[in-house]
């Protein structure tokens, strides 16, 4: 994971018990930046890390399974952050925030790993 995605995922993580929706936020914020990586690191065209998350998303072509992941991240983290009206209840924003952290995690283990490992590789044998 990018290390100011991982940054906030690590502080999601730390307070999801005790307010389960704010770790939908911070999580929200996490996908942000793992896209933004992406999109920057892999040069992507067209990219603008001024457009809003949607249409980055759109942008960079993944896979329509990952846009789902995406999409459920997005909206699940809008509608924590900014619903226009807070319910106090959160009767299931825990289980919300504990899927979102696996999505995160799934994303980041299926589509960032394995481009910063062969990264790793090709530095170790100076084809970088």
């Amino acid at each position: 994971m990018p290390e100011d995605a991982k940054e906030v995922f690590n502080e999601a993580q730390a307070i999801i018990a005790l307010s389960p929706r704010a770790a939908c936020a911070l999580l929200r914020v996490c996908l942000e930046r793992i896209v933004d990586w992406y999109g920057e690191n892999e040069h992507v065209e067209g990219f603008k890390k001024s457009d809003k998350l949607y249409k980055k998303i759109e942008t960079i072509g993944i896979s329509p399974a990952f846009q789902r992941i995406c999409k459920a991240c997005r909206i699940a983290g809008n509608e924590h952050a900014h619903s226009g009206e807070i319910d106090l209840s959160g009767e299931d924003s825990f289980e919300i925030a504990e899927a979102m952290s696996r999505m995160i995690n799934s994303l980041v283990n299926t589509w960032i790993a394995p481009i910063r490992e062969s990264e790793e590789v090709l530095r170790k044998l100076g084809k970088e």
